[in-house]
């Protein structure tokens, strides 16, 4: 008996699934959401590879319906997950779920029973037909067309939300679909086989190549979908993402400016950068806003000219920028802090006071920050030659 889908086909996919069922094991198993999701693309895994019935053509007919077996066991995940979106308790999820996996055994026992007859042909049931071929579709398509109508009335009801947006309807309608195309499935497994036994009409597809195709394209599809978050999560860890981003972006300004006020300082370097990267990034802007309040009292004026000479850029901010690294230097330096000159310090351009524009502004001022170091420090032998001619004009 061979396979339903090419090897070059099925294999893919199978090892794909397999990846990211293993992925979301190891990085998205804490919710009870997330559990019942990771144990159904595992059931899915195991209905995928008995699936492949050429791998073991003697025993193929009892393979596909162990398959079909795993179907019912991923249809009572799914049903666990629809309980919880109509508002379950999380706190009761497991002794539910163990309710519908005993619903599920059950009924498996019945599909096992009523396709007896198939198996001791070594058919398929859609290849042996007969009443237990019409009582198996009817026994498994029962949980089907529960968890279908669960699904479409929890659609319909979040559909009519007042506060939904374009996209989330554009979701609930994709569930809709979804979940009518599975009540269809449950009504026209036992239809055919009814029609097909007592009319001698023969099925199109005895091989049930079309029904192995949608089951590992919907398994495919299912697994890439709610990989989504886990590709966020692996973004996330190796530092790709927006936010590990930004930290990196102001790691050099925070660290010079922190260094000068050790006591703003929550967690040393070592320690936070094991911090997820959202709980980093704010713990980072805080300080460095907090550093800058420090450092208004050291603030002192700076020529227009030598913020642009200092970078490309926006005029103001360079400026800030320039000012800020003069104000650190005075600090390191031993210079005392002018309370009247913090009233009139500059502040930081920024085109809000939302945080937004905040973590914009200190991106920006991080951006032009080694040019204004730079510029400080080509500035000082400048300095000390002016001072040098001017006590060569005084001695004269």
């Amino acid at each position: 008996m061979t396979s339903p889908l090419p090897a070059y086909i099925a294999l893919p996919v199978i090892v794909i699934t397999l990846i990211l069922t293993v992925g979301r094991w190891m990085l998205l198993n804490q919710t009870s959401t997330d559990r019942l999701i990771n144990r159904s693309l595992a059931w899915a895994v195991l209905g995928l590879m008995l699936h492949e019935r050429g791998v073991a053509p003697d025993v193929a007919s009892l393979a596909h319906q162990l398959s079909l077996g795993c179907i019912l066991f991923i249809l009572a995940g799914i049903y666990g997950i629809a309980q919880l979106w109509g508002g379950g308790d999380p706190a009761t999820v497991r002794q539910r779920q163990r309710h519908n996996d005993a619903a599920a055994t059950i009924v498996f026992a019945a599909v096992l029973a009523s396709g007896t007859p198939a198996r001791r042909q070594g058919l398929l049931i859609d290849q042996a037909l007969g009443w237990p071929a019409i009582v198996f579709w009817a026994v498994f398509g029962a949980p089907l067309a529960v968890c279908a109508v669960s699904i479409l009335r929890i659609s319909v009801r979040e559909f009519r939300a007042e506060d939904l947006g374009l996209r989330e309807k554009l979701v609930y309608c994709a569930i809709f679909a979804a979940a009518g195309g599975l009540l269809l499935d449950a009504i026209a497994g036992p239809s055919v086989a009814a029609l097909s036994t007592y009319t001698g009409i023969s099925l199109p597809d005895p091989q049930m190549r079309r029904k192995a195709a949608t089951f590992f394209a919907a398994t495919l599809a299912a697994a890439i979908i709610t990989a989504i978050p886990l590709f966020g999560q692996l973004t996330s860890r190796m530092g790709w993402d927006r936010t590990a981003r930004y930290s990196r972006q102001l790691q050099p300004l925070w660290r010079d400016l922190t260094a000068a006020f050790p006591g703003l300082v929550l967690y040393p370097a070592d320690k936070l950068i094991e911090l997820e990267p959202a709980a980093r990034l704010h713990r980072m802007t805080v300080e460095i806003r907090d550093s800058l309040l420090n450092l208004r009292p050291y603030m002192s004026a700076t020529n227009q000219a030598d913020a642009v000479a200092a970078g490309d850029g926006d005029v103001q901010m360079v400026e800030y920028a320039i000012r800020l690294a003069q104000a650190l230097k005075s600090k390191h330096t031993g210079a005392l802090p002018n309370p009247v000159a913090a009233k009139s310090a500059p502040r930081a351009p920024s085109a809000a006071g939302d945080l937004d524009s905040e973590l914009r502004s200190l991106l920006e001022l991080a951006r032009h920050w080694p040019h204004a170091q730079a510029a400080i420090v080509a500035a000082r032998p400048q300095v000390r030659l002016r001072q040098h001619a001017t006590n060569k004009e005084q001695t004269r």
